[in-house]
């Protein structure tokens, strides 16, 4: 995400220059343009990432308030237009925000199992502060260095998986600077990636333009789900597109992944595949 904005940001400068040097030349300005309409796309997508980072209480008074309005409006937001009119749905998108009031956190189940004190405590206020730490404490956008033992175990996946071959990560045409952030950040075990086309909450132009100099191992895909938002596994098209790929994987990764998604849910195509 960062290595994109940044080239576009780069490359719109650039063009900005060449266009004071020639005023009456607009295409260098329209360039520009072009360059960052995705850039400020995501920016006003992530309005609700400004209102999570305000100082403290003001977050946790903005989610309660009107009965919980901000929240709703979020939800509604993020999920497709047609999920979004399912009360269900947002009801379940909403218990799962704000975790178990103080009365179901104490109840117990016939077997005598309840939740754990944390949950208790978290009860009173919701889980939702707890949520926003995600944001307030940098861990969604801070740079994040994988442990010595996930790298091996990632790096170690190809043996459990019957022997991937690992391939350099391929040249690029893009900028060096783009090609030498793939080089560091390639993946060298398969990833499926399931993305909603719809998804309001993330510009897929910022999120995966480049991402094949990242996914360097064979069998690794993009696959996107029309009309689906941003929580694909709780769209019933997006849930029936993560289990077959996470059926797919479970059986062995022997057939064609993208025929049994393009199968489960009309539409959906491959934007990645290698």
């Amino acid at each position: 995400m960062f290595t994109n904005i940044q080239n576009r940001v780069h490359t719109a400068r650039h063009l900005l220059f060449k266009w004071r040097q020639t005023p009456t030349n607009f295409t260098p300005l329209r360039g520009a343009l072009k360059s960052m309409t995705p850039v400020l796309s995501q920016l006003q997508k992530s309005f609700y990432v400004f209102i999570f980072n305000l100082p403290e209480p003001l977050p946790a008074l903005f989610v309660d308030l009107g009965v919980h309005w901000f929240l709703r409006v979020v939800h509604r937001i993020a999920l497709s237009p047609a999920t979004a009119k399912d009360v269900h749905v947002l009801a379940s998108h909403a218990a799962a925000s704000l975790g178990p009031g103080s009365e179901a956190a104490i109840s117990r189940t016939s077997d005598g199992m309840r939740y754990p004190p944390s949950v208790t405590r978290r009860a009173v206020h919701g889980a939702m502060p707890e949520s926003i730490r995600i944001y307030s404490e940098g861990l969604a956008m801070n740079p994040w260095e994988p442990s010595t033992s996930l790298q091996s175990a990632l790096r170690n996946l190809d043996s459990v998986a019957g022997g991937i071959a690992k391939k350099d990560p391929p040249q690029s045409s893009d900028s060096a600077q783009i090609n030498t952030t793939a080089a560091l950040s390639a993946c060298h075990s398969p990833v499926s990636v399931v993305w909603g086309a719809a998804d309001p909450a993330l510009d897929s132009r910022i999120m995966l333009d480049g991402m094949k100099e990242h996914l360097v191992a064979p069998r690794s895909h993009v696959i996107m789900l029309p009309n689906v938002g941003h929580w694909v596994p709780t769209d019933p098209r997006g849930g029936r597109a993560v289990a077959e790929v996470l059926t797919w994987a479970l059986e062995g990764e022997k057939d064609d992944v993208t025929q049994r998604v393009q199968a489960a849910v009309v539409g959906a195509y491959v934007t990645v595949e290698t």
